[in-house]
């Protein structure tokens, strides 16, 4: 597991990808589902997870109401600017998805399989 170690532009993308598939309507499964699944990805704790995705809510300039889960400051500014360039369209970003785990996971047997 990754600890304390500030998190890529892949990891915030997939934080936000959460945030707005919780925010587009009944999400498939549940948020701990989806925490679990990316924690996996990044090999990061769910909770760790759970907490970016409140930290993508604090960005989020809308009323507390209307968002899908509740807010926790305190972010990162990539995670910032992460998400300003995906919700200005937030269905084209949403379909770089499997790039993104593709990307991610290349780079994850890459460091778990060194070339000697």
């Amino acid at each position: 597991m990754k600890s304390g170690s500030s998190w890529s532009f892949d990891e915030c993308y997939l934080a936000v990808w959460i945030y707005d598939i919780l925010d587009s309507g009944p999400c498939p499964g549940t948020k701990t589902s989806l925490y679990n699944k990316i924690a996996d990805i990044i090999h990061r704790t769910p909770t760790s997870v759970e907490f970016k995705v409140q930290n993508v809510a604090a960005i989020d300039k809308r009323q507390a109401n209307e968002k899908p889960i509740s807010e926790l400051s305190h972010y990162q500014i990539l995670l910032k600017t992460v998400y300003e360039w995906y919700w200005v369209d937030r269905k084209s970003s949403r379909l770089l998805y499997d790039l993104v785990v593709l990307r991610i996971t290349n780079q994850n047997d890459a460091s778990s399989n060194p070339v000697e």
